[in-house]
């Protein structure tokens, strides 16, 4: 099935994986935009995810388990991850894996904030196989900011690591939360062209 496209909504309070797709079984080419992923209980990513999908302007936050799963399962298949936060998230902020045999799919983050997870920040998956990271933001993961990548990204392709400076990442509750940025942030005005890194940046940026 697909296309399919949702914009502005919250998911919060859920116990199972929030958001789980699998490419060829659900819905393929869909796009994710302004989505806040929040508070959920589950082992199951926040954001689970098979391939050939876009998301952008996602907040995924304070999750029980991994905030991001995609799995480029597929060749010829093309996933875009742009202005995404992922932040205090109890595992791993995003993995990112597939397979080796088709490297002919792709995956891109960029534009985006991952900070403050529990496990690593971003996981790679596939021997020989990659994403493609650039203008991103890497911070504060416990596990490490970029694992089991061939080279770290870390101060290649406009790859940064450096405190956010969320506007307000203290309250007690995930749902009050503001992680826009303070102004004076190092993630203000230098994305791709010139825009503000993670969920609030961009001239599509619209979180509810």
């Amino acid at each position: 099935l697909g296309p399919f496209s949702l914009d502005r909504a919250t998911f919060t309070g859920n116990t199972a994986g929030t958001i789980l797709m699998t490419s060829g079984h659900l819905f393929d080419d869909t796009t994710f935009s302004n989505i806040v992923v929040i508070d959920n209980i589950a082992n199951d990513a926040g954001v689970g995810i098979g391939a050939n999908h876009v998301f952008h302007n996602m907040v995924v936050a304070a999750n029980s388990g991994v905030g991001m799963s995609i799995s480029q399962a597929g060749s010829n298949m093309a996933t875009s991850i742009s202005h995404v936060t992922v932040a205090h998230n109890d595992g791993h902020g995003i993995i990112l894996s597939g397979d080796s045999a088709l490297q002919t799919g792709t995956v891109a983050l960029f534009d985006s904030i991952v900070a403050f997870n529990g496990g690593s920040g971003v996981q790679g998956g596939a021997q020989n196989w990659e994403p493609a990271i650039s203008y991103t933001n890497g911070y504060s993961n416990n596990g490490g900011d970029f694992i089991n990548f061939m080279t770290d990204p870390t101060g290649t392709n406009n790859n940064i690591s450096v405190d956010p400076w969320f506007v307000d990442d203290g309250a007690v509750s995930p749902l009050d939360w503001d992680l826009s940025l303070q102004q004076g942030s190092q993630c203000e005005g230098v994305g791709t062209i010139g825009e503000d890194l993670g969920a609030h940046g961009g001239v599509e940026a619209d979180i509810p």
